[in-house]
């Protein structure tokens, strides 16, 4: 799990950090990293393959523990909430940024894409971006 922090879920596993995209009653689906397989993750509850994201469903009970992480940082000079790394598409490998300031001129100008109603966000290269903050909270492992 390790290289740039971005906000969301994470848990342990077996060891070993994983990023979580969604989860369900008793579950959680982990992002399945380069390199690694069905082979690496014996209480796989379900596979698969969604846009190019391998992904596996595993019980919370199999869980060690369960985070989310909360990454703040600065991009073109103003502050941004980190989100998730782009794993697939024509934006692989930028991260997901959210506007943190309170000027849809601003927003507009460096080039972030919303509106003041549902919000400002932009994919940036993440050598462009200065983390500030990385903030994590112990979760309950059940669903």
């Amino acid at each position: 799990m390790g290289g740039f922090p971005t906000s969301g879920g994470v848990v342990e596993y077996r060891g070993k950090m994983y990023v979580t995209r969604s989860g369900g009653a008793g579950f959680v689906r982990l992002v399945i990293p380069a390199g690694e397989g069905a082979v690496d993750f014996p209480d796989g509850i379900k596979f698969g393959n969604t846009d190019g994201i391998r992904w596996v469903n595993i019980a919370c009970s199999s869980l060690t523990r369960r985070l989310f992480r909360e990454v703040d940082g600065l991009w073109r000079g103003v502050k941004v909430s980190v989100g998730h790394m782009h794993l697939t598409g024509w934006d692989t490998g930028k991260v997901n940024l959210a506007y943190a300031g309170s000027s849809p001129e601003q927003a507009l100008a460096l080039g972030f894409k919303g509106d003041q109603y549902m919000g400002w966000y932009a994919a940036a290269d993440p050598a462009e971006v200065e983390i500030m903050s990385v903030t994590v909270t112990e979760r309950p492992l059940s669903a």
